[in-house]
């Protein structure tokens, strides 16, 4: 996994507006989505063709561990080539049932992965504020990472978006091993425009690459019914026209996607939530996204429609440390790099 792990030399807070129309530039999601192991094993031959696929078994309370692990079985018999994830809501519960035993019995299914997500009090209000081993999420990374999967947070998508875990906790969890973290959006679908949603996802990658002290692994979660809903906003934010179901979403995984932002996508889909591959094949398929950058001689403009505004970031950034040329590559200075001094170029620039 190339690394997304930014050095800012000359950081500053940014709100950035944009207003730019949609055109024709076909991106292809090719990164694996994740999706319920209940949903999985209930439309697996629909889904087999999108590899690749992970099937997350979601343990949202104790009762649940066996069901899903049948669910897991299930999958492994009718699909060799999924990735198997287990996820926990409480690490009390994680802790008791993953007995040795049960360690090795996931190990032989192939789960290589556990997420935790911190949704219930008082868990939730512990994982914010305490410190130390008394942070159920230091708890849950030790004993991933002592008994050999990787880890993954995923918090309520506000807590991440609304800065909401102090530095302090942060670093305490990374330093333990965590790999990485999904952000689950939620509302933000329906009341956001794809690149304010994508500069949000921007600045939580470098806060935690940057705290981490290195690349890590992430993602973010899409819902069929608020991607649908979002659509509304599309012609509002200057994404469209509108020409497909989910479109507003797709926008947004393959700007994330195609700047290296994410590394897979989540769909949360219980098995009454019913077959997505319709949800998922628009991901898979080309699609229309934004513009393709074209040259320009505004100083700081990338993309050449002649204003100097974030879709110059987000080129920029997708190309910052290359030895690239000419200001389409966001090397506005045109010295064959792109680095911090160009952002100023940009910076000084921005808005006009």
């Amino acid at each position: 996994m190339a690394s997304k792990l930014l050095v800012f030399l000359y950081s500053c807070i940014l709100v950035l507006t944009f207003s730019s129309p949609v055109s024709a530039q076909t991106i292809t999601f090719t990164d694996p989505v994740v999706i319920n192991a209940d949903n999985y094993a209930k439309y697996f031959s629909q889904y087999k063709p999108m590899a690749p696929m992970i099937a997350r078994a979601t343990i949202l309370s104790a009762g649940d561990y066996t069901n899903q692990v049948t669910n897991l079985n299930n999958i492994k018999i009718a699909d060799t080539a999924v990735e198997f994830w287990i996820g926990w809501r409480n690490f009390a519960d994680m802790q008791s049932l993953m007995t040795p035993a049960q360690v090795t019995e996931l190990k032989n299914l192939g789960v290589t992965t556990i997420t935790y997500n911190p949704e219930d009090k008082p868990e939730s209000d512990d994982f914010l504020q305490k410190t130390g081993d008394a942070n159920p999420a230091v708890q849950f990374v030790k004993f991933a990472r002592n008994n050999g999967f990787k880890a993954m947070l995923v918090p309520f998508g506000y807590v991440l978006i609304n800065d909401m875990v102090p530095d302090n906790i942060l670093a305490a969890i990374y330093s333990e091993g965590l790999d990485g973290f999904i952000v689950q959006e939620q509302n933000a679908i329906e009341t956001n425009c794809v690149l304010d949603r994508v500069t949000r996802i921007n600045e939580i990658v470098i806060k935690h690459e940057t705290i981490a002290g290195r690349s890590l692994f992430t993602g973010v979660q899409v819902m069929a019914g608020q991607c649908a809903t979002g659509d509304s906003l599309i012609e509002q934010c200057g994404e469209g026209p509108k020409t497909y179901t989910y479109q507003h979403c797709d926008l947004y995984i393959d700007e994330l996607s195609s700047h290296g932002l994410i590394d897979m996508m989540t769909v949360w889909a219980m098995s009454s939530a019913g077959d997505q591959s319709d949800f998922l094949s628009v991901f898979r398929a080309g699609s229309e996204t934004f513009p393709t950058p074209t040259p320009t001689n505004k100083p700081g403009d990338a993309n050449g429609d002649n204003l100097v505004n974030g879709l110059d970031y987000l080129i920029w950034l997708s190309h910052f440390g290359q030895n690239v040329s000419g200001p389409a590559n966001g090397d506005f200075n045109n010295n064959g790099v792109v680095n911090g001094a160009d952002y100023l170029v940009w910076l000084s620039n921005y808005g006009l």
